[in-house]
């Protein structure tokens, strides 16, 4: 049985030093001693199980009545924030007609009410908005005021919505009202440029490289990183600075390898000793293994490969080392699976070729911009980069260092259309 991780406490003064549990402790301390792989950011002072068991995700529905819903999203809500959970609040209509912002602002009201009651404030850190709802600036602002804070507000684009404002087209969503596609785009980047907490999330995926994933059950972005996932579902998330990688493995396949191993076993470790908030999110957790490894820095591990990021070789390069990289995290994978078993959301006719974890490899398009780009002439030279975003295995789509509304948008489709070719 996992304990819970205290790094006060070394393997070899543990009471049982070749245990489970301290044999991924130790695995812990090697690797996040040089800064190469990290713990989510959530929470400097928080231990590392409570940080890795964060960014969640609900559903509201609006129209329903939340003190008869079945469901009772105030319960599960009043668990999360009792223990300092970040959760993303993701709107969906209860019947076929398209809430507007009465409907949103009554919905929020009788949640936070029930949460009142509970002890709790509604506090959540973000709220995802189908962007293609009639009333969506108005239901923002009313789901906004009712909360406690400032959550960030994920704009969720169908890909619908995506394709009429590629094609400069008419959208006809169900229940609503036909819409302008260009013109609510140029709204959506308005409210971007306007907020910083402001991001444009596409809603759907196609083709995953890993088989695992369904992103027909996809519900919503968690606060993390904007990442699709599965609501009432968990997860974990380490991340890898892939610039720091290249440096100390200078990209020997071997080195590479083993850390790779090391990093699953530490994450496959995580899930079973993370202070998950719900006993089903425990159960979850320990049967789908939904582990995201989050590579970090790709732009700066660009510059080291091979130089300026629009030249060929060095998008050819990285390329490599991230394909390398996703092979050796799921040959980590599969040894697990044939050691420990497979996940439970794995075909069991899939045998020894199936993976134990899901989600695996994840990065936003983002992730290829060096910490600091400010100039946009600069950031769009390593836009260049976006089409590896094909190589993950999902993407997170939380904005980092783009301010340009106009850059922002051409970036945001740029990489769309790079996932959509997987």
């Amino acid at each position: 049985m996992a304990t819970r991780f205290d790094p006060a406490v070394s393997p070899a003064t543990a009471a049982q030093p070749l245990s489970a549990a301290a044999c991924w402790q130790d695995r812990f301390c090697r690797l996040t001693s040089t800064g190469m792989v990290r713990l989510p950011a959530t929470n400097w002072r928080a231990p590392a199980e409570d940080r890795v068991a964060d960014d969640f995700v609900e559903k509201v529905s609006v129209g329903a009545a939340i003190g008869q819903d079945s469901d009772r999203p105030s319960d599960r809500l009043a668990s999360l924030f009792a223990e300092n959970k970040r959760v993303t609040l993701v709107l969906c209509a209860s019947g076929t007609e398209v809430p507007d912002g009465l409907a949103v602002g009554q919905a929020f009201a009788s949640l936070s009410k029930a949460l009142g009651a509970l002890g709790h404030d509604l506090a959540p850190a973000a709220l995802a908005v189908p962007a293609h709802w009639d009333a969506f600036p108005e239901i923002i602002v009313e789901a906004a005021a009712a909360c406690a804070g400032q959550p960030d507000v994920f704009a969720m684009l169908s890909p619908d919505l995506l394709d009429a404002v590629q094609r400069k087209t008419l959208l006809c969503p169900t229940g609503a009202r036909p819409l302008p596609a260009r013109r609510r785009w140029n709204e959506l980047l308005d409210f971007a440029a306007a907020d910083p907490r402001f991001h444009l999330v596409p809603e759907e995926s196609a083709g995953p490289a890993d088989p695992m994933l369904d992103y027909r059950t996809m519900h919503g972005p968690e606060p993390g990183l904007a990442q699709p996932v599965t609501a009432r579902s968990a997860r974990i998330r380490l991340e890898l600075d892939v610039a720091r990688l290249v440096r100390e493995t200078r990209c020997r396949p071997a080195r590479i390898a083993i850390l790779c191993e090391d990093l699953v076993a530490l994450g496959d470790g995580l899930l079973e000793a993370a202070a998950w908030p719900l006993p089903e999110l425990a159960g979850h957790a320990a049967s789908r293994r939904r582990l995201s490894l989050h590579l970090r820095e790709l732009g700066d591990a660009a510059v080291l490969l091979g130089g300026h990021p629009e030249r060929l070789a060095t998008f050819n390069r990285l390329g490599e080392l991230l394909t390398g990289i996703g092979v050796a995290a799921r040959r980590a994978s599969r040894k697990l699976a044939c050691e420990a078993g497979v996940s439970g959301s794995v075909d069991a006719g899939r045998g020894s070729a199936a993976l134990r974890h899901s989600h695996l490899l994840v990065w936003r398009p983002w992730d290829f911009f060096p910490p600091g780009l400010a100039e946009a002439a600069d950031q769009a030279a390593y836009s260049h980069l976006f089409p590896l975003i094909r190589l993950a295995d999902s993407p997170g789509w939380r904005r980092r260092g783009i301010e340009d509304p106009g850059l922002y948008g051409r970036m945001l489709r740029l990489g769309w259309a790079s996932w959509r070719k997987k």
